[in-house]
Formats: structure tokens, sequence, C-alpha cells
């Protein structure tokens, strides 16, 4: 089913998204277990992602990328350039996780070239509407020097404004750092 739905079988991808696999049993075989379940609702999320659904299409760039949330089955093999695109479409149409992402993705060359001024604009741009790991990222690019000149006291109040956002691995880099600035 899921090779019909991806070939563009209207009625496959409707009756993924529905559920409903019984109404033709001779052209349309999926198995109840667990990963046929996930697959095909992945599928209803692609269908949304390819519609504009700017959270579906989020969902869909990190389906495509080595990142894995509670090891579930990957139903898409892993095309970190694919996972730019979909994050960057998502970014686009103003997904506030998704320019975090992009961001990250920008500063690290992840299925794009290495961009440290468009990284750190998304970054910026998204730390100025609250998000804490877009603050943490900055945090981390001025502890690290990547892409900006390396500043710890700037990267020390990322991490606390993260903290207070609770983002918990910017508390855990903060003890860190300061633990680190004691000795």
């Amino acid at each position: 089913m899921k090779q019909m739905a991806d070939g563009g079988d209207k009625d496959a991808i409707s009756a993924i998204c529905s559920g409903d696999y019984s109404f033709n049993t001779e052209k349309y075989s999926i198995s109840e277990d667990e990963d046929s379940v996930i697959r095909s609702k992945t599928l209803c999320v692609y269908d949304r992602a390819l519609n504009g659904d700017n959270e579906a299409q989020l969902a869909v760039g990190f389906a495509f990328s080595d990142v894995s949330y509670q090891n579930p089955p990957k139903v898409f093999k892993t095309d970190l350039s694919e996972s730019f695109y979909w994050i960057n479409k998502a970014a686009l149409n103003e997904n506030t996780s998704a320019e975090c992402a992009l961001g990250y993705y920008l500063m690290k060359g992840m299925g794009c070239k290495r961009d440290y001024s468009k990284g750190l604009m998304w970054l910026r741009r998204t730390a100025d509407k609250g998000n804490a790991s877009a603050i943490y990222r900055l945090g981390v690019a001025y502890a690290s020097g990547d892409g900006v000149i390396q500043d710890w006291d700037k990267a020390v109040e990322l991490y606390k404004e993260a903290d207070l956002k609770g983002l918990r691995s910017a508390a855990f880099l903060l003890d860190c750092v300061l633990f680190t600035e004691r000795e």
C-alpha cells in the first residue's frame, strides 16, 4: 500500500490516513503490526507536509534525518539533503522549531553547505521569539566560537536564559561551565 500511496494513489493515501484498509483487501493489504501502523501514520504526515502543513513538514524533515526519538521504526532512509529541504520549507512557513533546526543545520552543514552567517541569523531570529533551544544553541556557538568570537560570558548568559525557560541541557552545560571556572 505504501508504494501505491508513494506513487500518488489517492485511494491508498486516503485508506492509510483513515485507517480503513479493509475496503478492498485485494488491492490494499497492510498488516496491523505496530511498525505498519506507524509507517501508515507517517504517510499521512507526509501527505499533510506536501499540502503545506508546517508541523508536518518539520516532522518529515526529522524523519529523513538521523535523529531518532524513542527509536521509532525508520520509515525513510536517512537523507540529510531531504531533511534540510523539509526543515527549510517548514521554517519558511514560520514554524519556530523548524527555524531553530534550520539554524542548527546551517551551522553544522547538515544536508547543506555550512553557512555560519545564515545559521546565526535563523538562531537569533528564533531566540528573539523566546525559543529555549535556539537560545541554548547560540550559547553553544559562543562557548565554542562557531561563527562568532568566543565569549564565555555571553555563553553563560544564554545558558542561564535557556535554563530559566526550562531547557535542562542548558542547566547541565551551565553547571559544567561554572564548575570549570571555579577550578
